[in-house]
C-alpha cells in the first residue's frame, strides 16, 4: 500500500493504516514529497564502541584528540536484530566531539574539547537509544594541595603532602606529574622531596610550600616548631644534709635529639614545703630539716620530670646514748654534724681503759641510725637503731652489738679463762645534753 506524505502534519507521525502488529506511518526529517512506507516494531537500540557493546549506566570515556568508531543495532526482546530502513544518529554538543564519516549504522568522532555530551540515535517514533561522553584534557588547568593532616610540623618530623591536577573542566589528571618546592620569609627550613612531595622540618619558623603541574599551582603555609619533647632532671634521686645546697641539672631535647636552650622556655616547678628550700634563679636545693623522701617536679609544654630528694640529719647539739644492758655501762657523745662520734667505756678495769669509739650516725625524718666500731672493750662492733620524738630532744631504739672472746681471771678459783665472743642485744635511748654542737 503507498500514501502521499501529508505536508500538513511536518514534525509529527501521522498513523496512516494499521494492520495487526504493523503500523505505515510517516515521520519528521523524511524529505518533503517523498513516498515512503515504513514498518516500526519497538525494542532495543544497542550502541557499541569501537565494537565493544556499551552496558547499560556506562559511558564513553574520552581524551582530547582521541578518535573512536561508534555503531548501532536495533534489537528486539530476544535479542534478534529487527530490520530498519535507517536510524537517526547524532551528537548533542560538537564543540565536545565533533563527527566525521557518518553512516546509517556508525560514524567516527574525535574528542575535541573537555566537557560531557551525549550520542543520540533513534529508529522510527518508538526507539530510542542514547550514551553520554565524556571528555577529559591532558592540559593542566589547575592543581589544588588536599588538606594536610597537620599545618604545624616539629623539627625532624616528616608529612607527605598530596595535591590533584585538574583540567578547565574540572577533571581530575590523576597521570599528571607535580613538582614540590619551598621557600621561607623567615629562618624555617625543610626538607623536601620535589618528586614526592615528602617534608622533613629542619630549622623553627615558618614556609611557604608549592606544588606546580604545567604553568599552574597551589600554596600552602606551614609552620616548623621546636617543642622540647623531653625533659630530664639530673640527679634524679639525691640524698642531702641539713643545710647542704644541691644544684639541679635540667636538661631539654627537642623531636631531633638536640639539646635545648631551657632559658628560652618557661619551665614550671612543683616544691613540697617543709624539709627543703628552692633557689628558682640558680636551680639549686638546700636542705631545711630531715625528713623525706619528697619529690621536686619540672614540666615544660606538658612534659614532666621528677628528682626525690632525702634530707638526713643533723639536729644541731649533743646527744649522750647509753645502755642499761651493758656491763660496764657504755656512754659517748654524738657531735651534731652527723659524720663522728667518739665515747669511752666507763666504770672498767684495767684492761679495758682508755677504749674509744667511733662511727657515723644518720637521721632521716624521724628514724636513727648508729654504727659505731670499738678499737679495745666489750663491743667491737655495734649498730643501734631508733627513732626520734616530736620535739628532736630523744631518741630510743634497740642495739645489737658484736663482743669479742678475751682472757680473765675467775674471781672464785683465781683461774684465768677465756670468755668466748657473743652477741648482745638490748634497748638504748639518747637525751639531748645541748642545743650548741661540741
Amino acid at each position: 500500500m503507498s500514501v502521499m506524505k501529508d505536508l500538513t502534519s511536518e514534525g509529527e507521525c501521522s498513523h496512516v493504516e494499521e494492520k495487526g502488529s504493523i503500523q505505515y506511518t510517516h515521520c519528521p526529517g523524511e524529505p518533503i514529497f517523498e513516498w515512503n512506507i515504513k514498518e516500526e516494531q519497538k525494542g532495543d537500540i544497542v550502541i557499541r564502541v569501537d565494537g565493544s557493546e556499551l552496558k547499560k549506566g556506562e559511558s564513553v570515556e574520552l581524551k582530547v584528540d582521541d578518535t573512536k568508531t561508534l555503531s548501532w543495532d536495533l534489537f528486539d526482546a530476544k535479542g534478534n536484530p529487527i530490520p530498519t530502513i535507517g536510524f537517526n544518529a547524532y551528537i548533542e554538543d560538537e564543540d565536545v566531539v565533533s563527527t566525521f564519516t557518518w553512516g546509517n549504522y556508525s560514524g567516527n568522532v574525535k574528542a575535541i574539547h573537555c566537557g560531557e555530551t551525549r550520542l543520540i540515535v533513534e529508529a522510527g517514533c518508538e526507539n530510542k537509544g542514547e550514551a553520554t561522553i565524556k571528555v577529559a584534557s591532558e592540559e593542566a588547568a589547575s592543581v589544588k594541595i588536599d588538606p594536610p593532616s597537620k599545618t604545624e610540623l616539629e623539627v625532624c618530623e616528616t608529612l607527605e603532602l598530596a595535591a590533584k591536577v585538574f583540567d578547565e573542566c574540572d577533571n581530575e589528571i590523576e597521570t599528571h606529574p607535580i613538582t614540590w618546592s619551598w621557600s621561607s620569609a623567615d629562618t624555617g627550613e625543610v626538607d623536601l622531596d620535589p618528586n614526592t612531595g615528602i617534608i622533613e622540618g629542619k630549622t623553627k619558623g615558618t614556609v611557604e610550600i608549592t606544588a606546580t603541574a604545567s604553568e599552574v599551582e597551589d600554596k600552602i603555609t606551614l609552620s616548623i616548631k621546636q617543642s622540647p619533647v623531653d625533659i630530664e632532671i639530673q640527679p634524679t634521686i639525691a640524698t642531702i644534709k641539713v643545710g647542704e645546697e644541691l644544684p639541679l641539672g635540667l636538661h631539654l631535647e627537642d623531636n631531633c635529639g638536640d639539646s635545648l636552650n631551657v632559658w628560652d622556655y618557661i619551665i614550671e616547678w612543683t616544691i613540697p614545703e617543709g624539709i627543703i628550700a628552692f633557689d628558682l634563679e640558680n636551680q639549686t636545693v638546700t636542705g631545711v630539716s630531715p625528713g623525706g623522701p619528697v619529690e621536686i617536679t619540672a614540666t615544660c609544654q606538658g612534659i614532666s620530670a621528677t628528682v626525690t630528694i632525702i634530707v638526713e640529719g643533723s639536729i644541731v647539739g649533743g646527744w649522750v646514748v647509753f645502755s642499761a644492758k651493758l656491763d660496764p655501762e657504755l656512754a659517748f657523745n654524738i657531735f651534731e654534724d652527723g659524720t663522728f662520734c667518739e665515747g669511752e667505756f666507763e666504770d672498767v678495769d684495767e684492761v679495758f681503759e682508755g677504749c674509744e669509739c667511733w662511727g657515723d650516725w644518720t637521721l632521716v625524718g624521724k628514724n636513727v641510725n648508729l654504727e659505731i666500731e670499738c678499737e679495745w672493750g666489750l663491743c667491737v662492733y655495734s649498730v643501734y637503731t631508733g627513732t626520734v620524738n616530736d620535739e628532736y630532744n630523744y631518741m630510743s631504739g634497740t642495739f645489737i652489738c658484736d663482743t669479742p672472746g678475751y682472757w680473765d681471771v675467775d674471781p672464785l678459783t683465781g683461774i684465768e679463762i677465756w670468755i668466748p665472743a657473743q652477741t648482745i642485744t638490748g634497748n638504748w635511748n639518747a637525751t639531748k645534753i645541748s642545743d650548741t654542737p661540741f
